[in-house]
């Protein structure tokens, strides 16, 4: 790679909130053949002699900024906040996808969905797993067997598929909303009986998202077969009567799966 992270050539840094750091690197990929935007958020009083658990989520535009969100933001920030009240801190890495539309749909699915922008999710699982990861944790000190993933939506679906495809890099996630209608094969036990024992998942979604055909039954299919798989204690499945398939939903649910993934 010719670009390395350090703090030496971040284009932005910021801080939203007291002792709190934000900064964003231009990364550019040759595997994706694109230049990607990443946001690394630290904990306030971040100590760089400190091992800490790391988190990448995906959508990195609708985390952190209104001005680059599509529908508003997780808030990002303010959670990471709450959750150092609590003396749980971690580092976030907010990798952007390739916009709206045809860009995303490819990368965030493993398999090809008929009719759709799809089946580039082995390209950008790469680029996470053999780029951004090792380029970005030289600088940090990672507690690697505390490495998520977590994603909405299409993130979501990719979120599962990162786990299953590469366990020992992703040991924990979170899929909120997954539209695994998009890859029907996620949800089959041939595919999802590859999880590890060891790993941690924490599905969430809404009752009514879907609308004709709720999604909801998707995610209790491949809950009850990762439920086989996977110490009871590894795995938490809801489906929340109030959920929509919009981002205030995933930003409330957020803080809970992240006590989930990381107690």
């Amino acid at each position: 790679m010719k670009i390395l992270f350090s703090f030496f050539i971040l284009l932005i840094v910021a801080y939203p909130l007291p002792g709190q750091q934000i900064l964003h690197q231009r990364f550019k990929s040759d595997i994706l053949k694109n230049d990607r935007d990443v946001w690394i958020c630290l904990p306030a009083n971040f100590n760089p002699d400190k091992e800490y658990p790391i988190l990448y989520m995906m959508d990195g535009q609708n985390l952190l900024y209104d001005s680059l969100a599509y529908a508003g933001t997780w808030q990002i920030s303010s959670k990471l906040q709450e959750l150092s009240r609590e003396e749980l801190d971690l580092i976030i890495v907010a990798v952007a996808n390739a916009g709206s539309g045809r860009g995303r749909s490819k990368e965030y699915s493993w398999f090809e969905s008929k009719g759709n922008p799809s089946g580039k999710g082995e390209d950008f699982l790469r680029f996470m797993c053999e780029e951004l990861i090792p380029e970005l944790e030289v600088n940090y000190k990672i507690i690697s067997e505390k490495r998520g993933i977590i994603g909405s939506s299409l993130g979501g679906l990719i979120s599962i598929q990162a786990m299953i495809e590469y366990p020992n890099i992703f040991q924990l996630g979170g899929v909120f909303s997954a539209s695994f209608w998009f890859n029907p094969e996620s949800m089959e036990e041939s595919y999802l009986s590859r999880i590890q024992d060891n790993q941690r998942i924490y599905l969430v979604i809404g009752e009514s998202e879907g609308g004709d055909i709720p999604m909801a039954n998707d995610q209790r299919k491949a809950s009850a077969t990762l439920s086989r798989y996977l110490p009871k204690d590894n795995i938490h499945a809801e489906v929340v009567p109030d959920g929509e398939h919009k981002e205030w939903f995933w930003a409330r649910e957020f803080v809970p799966a992240i006590k989930f993934l990381y107690n």
